[in-house]
């Protein structure tokens, strides 16, 4: 093994204060003094702690995690860092950016079934010098084996969440071409021949204005429906239109609402665009129903690679303690947010009013269609 290095680790102080030894300690039985504490704390983590010098040459590598990596302290020791750690093609890299002054950290696939999360330092010596490299790789095999589990999960839920809205449409698109095309057809037809002189007024003619009237409402009623499946406006103009046609048409006598967009918000994935959009609706909803505010405030903004929604008012508030957990129009806002990898954050304070604050990630419609692309597990 290579010669002791007199050195300190980059940030680290050179000299730390003294600490009282265990048999300084009379509640403990036994004595130990600290190398062996150390030892024996690593032996049993699933950690490994490395150390080499300039050259390469390891001087260190003790811990549970060498031995997960088919490495043993007594067979690293003195032998090259790269020959070593061969199935750890990372750990190379690393060694050389701390050799250049840099910290760096990183995952390293080790085989097929450990994955660990590297970090290396530079050691510098009295003069400020690099003089070796440490480093720690710690054992997440579970943790990423659980991320990979709950990405595949996602990914099923966004398949789910498309399926539903490819849905959505279709049922949209055959009654707008099927349905209420019929029904207008019969419509004009109708007003056509109540517009001539071949239906004298009289009880006929009465119940002609009635059956036209009843067909007007299907009409009326087909386009809401419609509405409902899929937000008027969003496939043509987007979502910040479509939101703003949303504010535009909220029945009179409600609050005041004002649309407040910050960022670039260009076309976005189909089904984030929807998602947005309900979630302004369900949270305008209740601020009509509930807040007897006589004002609120949509904002949509775009944070680097998230968008972020509030909908906010200014009205009775409520007490979160006291508010169903399983009220749908709060529960959806939350389902919708999770079911994208966002997060929703409701806040009710009595007197005070209410905010709704939507945090989702990313994904612009020229990118693939598909959300699992756009969203991964950092």
């Amino acid at each position: 093994m290579g010669s002791p290095v007199n050195a300190r680790a980059q940030g680290v102080p050179s000299s730390l204060p003294p600490r009282p030894r265990a048999d300084d300690r009379a509640d403990c039985p036994v004595a130990f003094d600290r190398p062996e504490l150390l030892n024996a704390a690593l032996a049993g983590a699933p950690v490994l702690v490395w150390a080499a010098d300039r050259d390469g040459i390891l001087l260190l590598a003790e811990g549970g995690g060498s031995l997960l990596a088919g490495i043993s302290s007594e067979t690293a020791e003195g032998r090259a860092i790269g020959e070593v750690f061969h199935e750890i093609p990372a750990l190379p890299g690393h060694f050389r950016q701390a050799l250049d002054g840099e910290p760096s950290a990183g995952m390293a696939e080790v085989g097929s079934d450990l994955v660990m999360d590297c970090w290396t330092s530079p050691l510098r010596g009295p003069a400020g010098e690099v003089a070796a490299v440490v480093g720690v790789a710690v054992d997440a095999s579970a943790r990423h084996a659980a991320q990979r589990q709950l990405l595949a999960e996602w990914r099923k839920t966004e398949e789910l969440l498309q399926s539903r809205d490819q849905d959505r449409r279709l049922i949209a698109y055959e009654i707008h071409d099927g349905l209420i095309q019929e029904a207008m057809a019969a419509q004009m037809r109708l007003q056509a021949l109540l517009l001539s002189d071949q239906v004298p007024s009289g009880p006929v003619r009465q119940e002609l204005e009635v059956v036209l009237g009843l067909v007007r409402s299907t009409v009326d009623e087909a386009r809401q429906f419609i509405a409902g499946l899929r937000p008027p406006g969003l496939e043509e103009h987007g979502l910040v239109e479509a939101v703003r046609r949303l504010i535009a048409g909220q029945p009179p006598g409600g609050p005041t609402v004002e649309l407040q967009v910050s960022g670039r918000l260009a076309r976005l994935e189909p089904l984030l665009e929807t998602a947005i959009y309900r979630i302004v609706q369900e949270a305008l909803t209740n601020v009509r129903r509930h807040s007897r505010s006589d004002r609120a405030e949509v904002r949509i903004a775009r944070l680097g690679d998230r968008v972020e929604i509030e909908v906010r008012d200014w009205g009775v508030g409520f007490d979160p303690d006291c508010v169903d957990n399983e009220r749908f129009g709060l529960k959806g806002i939350r389902q919708r947010a999770l079911a994208l990898r966002g997060w929703a954050q409701i806040e009710g304070v009595p007197g005070k009013g209410t905010r709704v604050l939507v945090n989702l990630p990313l994904a612009e419609a020229s990118q693939d269609t598909s959300l699992s692309n756009d969203r991964r597990i950092e």
